[in-house]
């Protein structure tokens, strides 16, 4: 493989590697919402 395609390669990783970081804490979010929703219910 060229270095321009590794290049390329490891931009796009960073950049899925921050999608799914961001994913991460948007989930987490969502599961306190959750626990607060379910501590009313109960």
């Amino acid at each position: 493989m060229k270095e321009e395609q590794i290049n390329k390669i490891k931009k796009t990783l960073k950049r899925h590697n921050a999608e799914l970081a961001e994913i991460q804490v948007r989930l987490a979010k969502l599961e306190d919402i959750l626990k607060v929703i379910q501590k009313e219910k109960e």
